[in-house]
C-alpha cells in the first residue's frame, strides 16, 4: 500500500461549470510516474471544514519536476463538501496524498480508441499525454467523449 504523503498545491484553474483542474507537487525520490486510469486519495487538511477522508481522483496528468518531485494534476468536479474543499484550495496549501492506486493501463503504440465522459476523461488525456512524451503518434487514437445535458 503507498505511504500517506504531504503534497502542496500548486494551482487550481476553473474548467467552467464545477470542473476545476488541481495541481499539485508530489515528492517521489524515484520520480516514478502514475499510470493513466490510475487514481489518488486527496484530502485537504486545513480546509474551513473538517474533510475526514479523502476523494478518490483520477490523473489527468503527471510531469517529473526533476528535483525529487512530480506535478500530478486532478480533474475535480464539486458534487459535496469534499470536492468543494479542495476547489478552494489556495497555493502552497497541504494536501494529503495517498496513491496512485488501481491497475492502470499502458500506452498503445497502435491503433486505438478511446472513451470517456465527464470526469471520466482524465484518464485520456493522461493517456495522450503520456504517449506524446513517449514519441507515439497520437493520430492512430480517436476519441469519443460523452456528456449529458442539464
Amino acid at each position: 500500500m503507498p505511504d500517506l504523503i504531504k503534497a502542496e498545491t500548486l494551482g487550481l484553474e476553473s474548467l467552467g461549470g464545477d470542473g476545476y483542474l488541481l495541481k499539485l507537487s508530489v515528492p517521489r525520490e524515484d520520480q516514478a510516474l502514475p499510470l493513466p486510469g490510475q487514481f489518488a486519495m486527496l484530502r485537504p487538511t486545513n480546509a474551513s471544514i473538517q474533510v475526514f477522508l479523502g476523494r478518490p481522483l483520477s490523473y489527468f496528468d503527471a510531469i517529473p519536476m526533476g528535483n525529487g518531485y512530480v506535478e500530478e494534476h486532478f480533474y475535480l468536479k464539486v458534487v459535496g463538501q469534499g470536492t468543494r474543499a479542495l476547489a478552494d484550495l489556495n497555493i502552497g496549501a497541504p494536501v494529503e496524498y495517498l496513491g496512485p492506486f488501481g491497475g492502470g493501463f499502458s500506452v498503445p503504440d497502435g491503433r486505438a480508441w478511446l472513451g470517456g465522459g465527464g470526469v471520466g476523461i482524465a484518464p485520456m488525456h493522461h493517456l495522450v499525454a503520456e504517449s506524446a512524451r513517449r514519441g507515439v503518434d497520437r493520430s492512430r487514437y480517436r476519441l469519443f467523449y460523452g456528456g449529458r445535458r442539464k
